[in-house]
């Protein structure tokens, strides 16, 4: 089956959990390069990713004189291409571990916020917020007031959680 046709099913059954698209997977290649070996059987297909990373894949055949150069660099690119899903798919599965809820993952998010929440309050408190432009201060103090504001959604929606879960308990 096609990339192209399983990202239609998976669309069609509406599988939401955290996975990765194609789109993804593209968005991260920068730039590829092709090389043919000496021995005339072997493309290698080297792609650049956005953060400088390479990953490389091959193509090779048993004579020279079957060797073509476009089909050569598809074979190799989506060698290369496969390895990028793996490297994508170990990242996403460390920020989403297997058990982890939803309620886990919010309660996760709101702790990172308050650790932010918390060192910007004490930089508004340092001399250094002090030395800034007026703009700056204004920025930093909306910021402050939006990362409140954003805990306090998070709150509430742990409660409405635990609320509904009881609702089940009992």
């Amino acid at each position: 089956m096609s990339e192209e046709a399983t990202e239609k099913k998976i669309q069609e059954k509406g599988l939401t959990a955290p996975r990765l698209t194609p789109e993804d997977i593209d968005a991260k290649i920068k730039g590829t390069t092709f090389t043919k070996l000496p021995s005339g059987k072997c493309m290698i297909c080297e792609i650049t990713l956005q953060n400088g990373f390479t990953v490389r894949g091959e193509a090779s055949c048993v004579s020279p004189e079957n060797f073509d150069q476009e089909i050569g660099e598809d074979i190799s690119f989506k060698s290369a291409r496969d390895k990028i899903w793996q490297l994508e798919g170990y990242l996403l599965q460390e920020k989403n571990p297997i058990g982890q809820t939803y309620l886990d993952r919010l309660i996760a998010e709101k702790k990172d916020l308050n650790k932010k929440i918390g060192k910007l309050a004490d930089f508004i408190r340092s001399p250094e917020y002090t030395k800034l432009p007026d703009k700056a201060r204004d920025q930093l103090n909306r910021q402050s007031r939006a990362m409140v504001d954003y805990t306090g959604i998070l709150t509430e929606r742990w409660k409405e959680i635990l609320t509904e879960r009881w609702k089940d308990l009992r």
